[in-house]
């Protein structure tokens, strides 16, 4: 996969987001969302989850063959 020229990496992050703060169609709320707004947003979800679920144990339930439909593999198909 190739990355767009000038965003070879994070380093290029905040040149990424200068850019977009001169664009017009980009707001600031948009921004700090890009930025990491949503990441906040979902780990804080996910935190919740887990906290939801602590007293929960794990499962020993083994699937049964008929359930797996045939896919036994352990990897993506191709890798």
């Amino acid at each position: 996969m190739r990355t767009p020229t000038g965003l070879e990496d994070v380093s290029r992050y905040p040149m990424l987001l200068a850019e977009l703060a001169r664009d017009r169609l980009w707001s600031s709320s948009d921004i700090k969302k890009l930025a990491g707004g949503n990441l906040v947003r979902v780990f804080t979800e996910v935190e919740k989850v887990r906290d939801d679920w602590s007293a929960v144990g794990p499962t020993e339930d083994w699937i049964s063959l008929e359930d797996l439909d045939g896919k036994t593999y352990c990897r993506y198909p191709g890798t």
